[in-house]
C-alpha cells in the first residue's frame, strides 16, 4: 500500500484493497456459512491499514519489510486479530459444509449491498446501535465445535 515509504504521498495511494474487502464482504453475505471470520474482521483490518499502529501494510512489499526490519519494530495486524479471534468468529460458520465446495456468488448489480458497517460506520444515524460484539460472543457460546 505504500504506507511509511517517505516518497508516497495520498496521491499515490489505490483503493484496490478497499475495493478487494468490499468484495469479500460480498461473499461474507450471499455465503455467511462459508467464512470464519464476520464483518468486524473485514472493518479491524480496513480501519488499520492507513493507521500506521501494525508494521503489516507499511511499504510496498514484504522485501521491504524485511530490509526494514519491522518485524522487530512493530506489531502484525495478523497477530492483534488472531489473539481476538472470538470477536471476529462468525457464528454462522460451518465448517462441514464448506469444504470442498466451490462459490459461486451471483454477480447481478441487485444482489450487490452497500456496506453500511463499513462505510457508515462513524454516522450513528445508519449505523446499528447495538453492540456487535456481545450479540457475536452470544451466538457463538450456542455453536456446536
Amino acid at each position: 500500500l505504500g504506507v511509511g515509504d517517505k516518497n508516497s504521498n495520498n496521491q499515490n495511494r489505490s483503493p484496490v484493497f478497499v475495493q478487494f474487502i468490499d468484495c469479500v464482504y460480498q461473499l461474507l453475505e450471499q455465503f455467511s456459512n462459508a467464512f470464519q471470520f464476520n464483518e468486524q474482521f473485514l472493518i479491524a483490518i480496513l480501519n488499520n491499514i492507513y493507521s500506521n499502529r501494525f508494521g503489516t501494510f507499511l511499504y510496498d512489499c514484504e522485501r521491504q519489510r524485511v530490509a526494514k526490519e519491522l518485524n522487530k519494530k512493530t506489531a502484525s495486524l495478523w497477530t492483534f486479530l488472531l489473539n481476538n479471534e472470538e470477536m471476529y468468529s462468525n457464528p454462522f460458520y460451518n465448517k462441514e459444509n464448506t469444504g470442498e465446495l466451490v462459490l459461486i456468488p451471483v454477480v447481478s448489480m441487485r444482489k450487490m449491498k452497500f456496506w453500511k458497517g463499513y462505510y457508515f460506520q462513524h454516522n450513528p444515524h445508519f449505523v446499528k446501535q447495538f453492540p456487535f460484539t456481545k450479540t457475536n460472543l452470544e451466538l457463538l457460546k450456542y455453536r456446536k465445535f
